[in-house]
C-alpha cells in the first residue's frame, strides 16, 4: 500500500511539473493557427475591397480616419474617434470579411486601450480597431478573456495611408500592406529585441517566423 501511495505521489507531481507545459504548447498551437487565419482573412478581405474601394494606402479620406480626433481639451475624443472607426469598418471591411458583430466600446471599458470598435470573429477571437494616424488593428485571439495583453494574447497590426508613407520615415514601406514592420529590424535578432521592449513589435517577429511562436519568443502566453 505505501508503494502504490508513494507511486502516486510521484505520479502527481511529474503531472503537475508537465502541465504547465502542456498548456503552454497547446496555447502555442493555438494561437499560431488563429494568427495565420486572421492574417490570411484579413489580407483576402483587403484585396476585395480594394476592387471597389481603390488603393486601401488611401482609404480613409472619405471615410473619416483622420488620425486621434481632439476634444476642445486637447484631449483624445473616444466617442468622436469610435464614430470614424466603426464607420471604417462598415465601408472598406464588412461587406468583405463574415463576422459575427461590430460592437463600439465604452471609454475604460476591457479593450479600449486598444481601440475604439472591434469585430468579433464566429470563433471567440476580436480586433480592436483605433483610430490613429495610421489605421490600426489589435487582434486578440481570446477575445475580451484575460490577460489582454500585446504580445501574449493581442498582437498589433497596421494598415498606413500613402500620405504617412511619404510624410513620417517611420511609417515607410507600411503603405498598401496589412503588417507591423515596427523597427523594420534588418534581422530576426534584432526583431526578438524589439519585442522584448515593445510588444506591439512581436507581430514582426511573428511574421518572419511565419507566426510559430518560437522557443526563444519572450513572453508566456
Amino acid at each position: 500500500m505505501a508503494e502504490v501511495l508513494i507511486t502516486l505521489g510521484i505520479i502527481g507531481i511529474v503531472a503537475a511539473m508537465t502541465m504547465p507545459a502542456l498548456i503552454e504548447s497547446h496555447k502555442k498551437t493555438e494561437y499560431s493557427s488563429k494568427l495565420k487565419k486572421f492574417n490570411s482573412v484579413m489580407q483576402q478581405a483587403i484585396l476585395m475591397s480594394e476592387q471597389d474601394n481603390g488603393d486601401c494606402g488611401e482609404w480613409g479620406k472619405d471615410g473619416g480616419i483622420q488620425g486621434d480626433i481632439k476634444d476642445e481639451d486637447g484631449n483624445n475624443d473616444f466617442n468622436a474617434n469610435a464614430t470614424v472607426t466603426e464607420k471604417f469598418i462598415n465601408t472598406y471591411l464588412r461587406p468583405y470579411i463574415k463576422i459575427v458583430s461590430i460592437k463600439t466600446l465604452a471609454n475604460n471599458e476591457v479593450g479600449s486601450n486598444f481601440g475604439e470598435s472591434y469585430m468579433v470573429f464566429e470563433d471567440g477571437s476580436y480586433v480592436y480597431i483605433h483610430n490613429g494616424n495610421c489605421v490600426d488593428f489589435v487582434y486578440d485571439v481570446n477575445g475580451p478573456k484575460p490577460p489582454n495583453v500585446k504580445g501574449r494574447d493581442a498582437f498589433h497590426y497596421l494598415l498606413c495611408p500613402n500620405e504617412k508613407c511619404q510624410t513620417h520615415t517611420w511609417f515607410a514601406g507600411r503603405c498598401g500592406k496589412f503588417t507591423f514592420n515596427g523597427m523594420k529590424s534588418a534581422s530576426r535578432a534584432q526583431a526578438l529585441e524589439n519585442c522584448k521592449t515593445t510588444p506591439s513589435y512581436c507581430t514582426e517577429l511573428l511574421e518572419m517566423d511565419n507566426y510559430e511562436f518560437r522557443k526563444d519568443y519572450p513572453y508566456k502566453l
